[in-house]
């Protein structure tokens, strides 16, 4: 716990504040740098376990801190993309506070009504004994998720992560993981080739420069950071890197 949020809070808000300083610097209004901060502070989790897998990382002292940075990002992430839409909207001379305040109660019952509502509606399914209904069941959950937090003029990856949240935390989660194991491949495939191909090419050649020297300033500020939290938390020197 202590790594978790100590460590993994620390990571990500020294991350995003120098990131968000230097992005100010270069003349972005401070809530587009906020938002870049905070993206710019998260690290893709399939990647880095996947690639912690293979360097048998897993149970060294460096990788189990580096699982707990990835496991505050993993949380983080629901208030950074509610923050979206209210940083954006206080950028708006016609900011709505009543219009937020109703979002966020909405998310909140979708958070405390999902805990609740979720395991009698998965009891009811386990009662049928048919393997499919649940696959079905989750996918549903997952896309009505998304569509609602649509529906609020939020994220529809924020629903889609609450979603998984809720699905992570029910009695019959090993049952759901056994279910939808056989999509995690395809879909983490699919997610990356979404990505991309949003990727637009001719800004990315045309600003190459910029963009080589932002990727290196971003890994320094990220292995600066690391490494000076690994220093305080006592690492040894031998897995700081």
């Amino acid at each position: 716990r202590r790594s978790i949020f100590g460590v993994g809070a620390a990571q990500v808000l020294l991350s995003a504040a120098l990131l968000a300083g230097l992005l100010m610097l270069t003349d972005f209004a401070w809530q587009a740098a906020v938002v870049g901060g905070i993206g710019l502070a998260m690290s893709s989790t399939a990647m880095a376990l996947q690639l912690m897998r293979e360097k048998g990382m897993n149970r060294s002292e460096s990788g189990q801190l580096g699982f707990s940075v990835l496991l505050f990002q993993d949380l983080a992430v629901i208030p950074a993309l509610a923050l979206v839409p209210l940083l954006a909207g206080a950028a708006d001379e016609h900011f709505d506070w009543m219009k937020i305040g109703m979002k966020v109660l909405a998310f909140v019952g979708m958070l405390i009504g999902g805990r609740y509502l979720l395991r009698p509606v998965f009891r009811f399914i386990a009662a049928s004994g048919v393997r499919e209904v649940f696959t079905a069941a989750t996918l549903l959950l997952v896309l009505g998720s998304a569509l609602f937090m649509d529906a609020l003029g939020l994220s529809m990856a924020l629903g889609t992560f609450i979603a998984g949240v809720l699905l992570a935390e029910s009695e019959y989660r090993h049952e759901l993981e056994t279910a939808i194991d056989p999509f995690k491949g395809l879909l983490l495939g699919l997610f990356f080739i979404s990505v991309g191909m949003s990727l637009n090419l001719g800004v990315l050649y045309t600003h190459l420069l910029w963009v080589v020297l932002s990727v290196i300033v971003l890994v320094a500020v990220k292995i600066l950071v690391l490494y000076l939290l690994a220093r305080l938390y006592g690492v040894r020197s031998s897995e700081r890197m």
